[in-house]
C-alpha cells in the first residue's frame, strides 16, 4: 500500500447525495468535480466561503467580508464581521429526529431528540436569563458530561454568556486552578 492508495470510496448513489455534491451543484460545479472546487476556493475564498455561509442556511448576519487574509494562514480570519449564534444555528428545526446519545460510565444510556434538547435548553436558558445572565457574563461548573452539560452549555451561548467548566474527576485543587483563572480575568460571580 502507497500513500496515494484509496482505502474508501463512497458509492456513486452516496456521493450523489452528499452535500458536497449539492453544493457543487448550486455553485455551478458538476458535483465530482473536486478540483474545480478546490480551485474556486483559493481563487475567489470571499466569493466561496460567501457561497457556502448562504448553502448552509446559517442564521446570522455574515458582514460583507468572508475571509481576511493574512501572510500567514494562522491569522487568516473568516467572517470577521460575522454576528451569529451557535446555540441559534444549533437548535433549529426542533424535530424527532436523534441529537444526542449519551453513555454513562454506570452503563446507562440516554437518548434526546432535537426537540426535547431544544425543550431542555429553552428552560435553562429561561432560568439563566431570570438570574440576570446575559451577554459577557459567565457561567462556570464542575459537571459530568451528560445530556444537562450539554443543554447547559448550549443554553449559556443561547444568551449570549460564556461557558466555563471542568469536570469532577479534577478534584477541588484542579478545579479551583481552572475556573480561579477565569476569575482573575474579570469574572462575575
Amino acid at each position: 500500500m502507497t500513500e496515494n492508495d484509496i482505502l474508501w470510496q463512497p458509492s456513486a448513489e452516496r456521493a450523489a447525495a452528499s452535500a458536497l455534491a449539492r453544493f457543487a451543484s448550486t455553485a455551478g460545479y458538476a458535483p465530482a468535480d473536486y478540483r474545480g472546487l478546490h480551485r474556486w476556493s483559493v481563487d475567489a475564498p470571499d466569493r466561496f466561503y460567501g457561497r457556502l455561509w448562504d448553502f448552509l442556511g446559517i442564521v446570522g448576519h455574515k458582514g460583507s467580508i468572508a475571509v481576511a487574509p493574512e501572510a500567514s494562514l494562522r491569522g487568516v480570519r473568516f467572517f470577521p464581521e460575522a454576528r451569529l449564534n451557535y446555540a441559534e444555528n444549533l437548535l433549529r428545526e426542533p424535530d424527532d429526529r436523534l441529537a444526542i446519545i449519551a453513555h454513562r460510565d454506570d452503563g446507562t444510556r440516554r437518548t434526546l431528540t432535537r426537540r426535547e434538547l431544544h425543550d431542555l435548553v429553552s428552560r435553562a436558558a429561561q432560568a439563566l436569563r431570570t438570574e440576570g445572565i446575559g451577554p459577557g457574563d459567565r457561567v462556570a461548573a464542575i459537571v459530568t458530561n451528560d445530556i444537562e452539560t450539554i443543554a447547559l452549555y448550549l443554553a449559556t451561548a443561547a444568551v449570549g454568556a460564556i461557558w466555563a467548566s471542568c469536570s469532577p474527576d479534577f478534584g477541588p485543587a484542579g478545579a479551583s486552578d481552572r475556573l480561579a483563572r477565569n476569575r482573575r480575568a474579570g469574572v462575575r460571580s
